[in-house]
């Protein structure tokens, strides 16, 4: 019975993400190896929620922890556009025959090189859920991982010192 209910979780898997059957195993997490995210994340648990009549009720409570949201808020925006620019204007300097988009798409270039290797590096022990989790949660009909304290105490603590809070 357990095998068959992972070999429905991996078929699950295996379409929700265009992955071969073959190359997952339970330790396959979805957002770091597969690269599960955004409305794609939220469509997959609709799914695995309803073929494995799962509450989900703590997964969406902890959501934020293990997935990103779908599209780019104004402020990634600007934080793309504004470095780029000023490494554009760097660059005509350093090198006065680049002129106008050659040099921001070379400085846009630069700095997305940068925040995808911050990005990896920040991101790296974030907690994942893995295919053995989902097959747990399968089995029980009920989220079954929790998020560990220090990423819950991480979120939770707060961005500043006042008064008010040290009380």
């Amino acid at each position: 019975m357990a095998e068959e209910l992972q070999s429905r979780v991996l078929a699950l898997v295996s379409e929700a993400t265009g992955t071969k059957l073959e190359k997952l195993k339970p330790t396959t997490t979805l957002s770091g190896d597969l690269g599960m995210g955004g409305d794609d994340a939220v469509e997959f648990f609709e799914k695995f929620g309803s073929e494995f009549t799962v509450d989900l009720t703590d997964l969406d409570r902890d959501w934020k922890f293990y997935f990103s949201l779908e599209g780019v808020p104004i402020a990634t925006a600007l934080l793309v556009a504004i470095p780029s620019v000023g490494i554009a204007i760097v660059l005509e300097r350093f090198f006065p025959r680049l002129r106008g988009i050659v040099a921001l798409g070379i400085g846009a270039l630069l700095w997305l090189v940068l925040l995808v290797k911050w990005s990896r590096w920040r991101h790296r022990d974030s907690p994942q859920i893995t295919v053995e989790d989902l097959v747990q949660s399968a089995s029980s009909r009920k989220w079954t991982k929790t998020v560990p304290e220090r990423f819950a105490q991480r979120i939770n603590k707060p961005k500043f010192y006042n008064r008010f809070t040290a009380r």
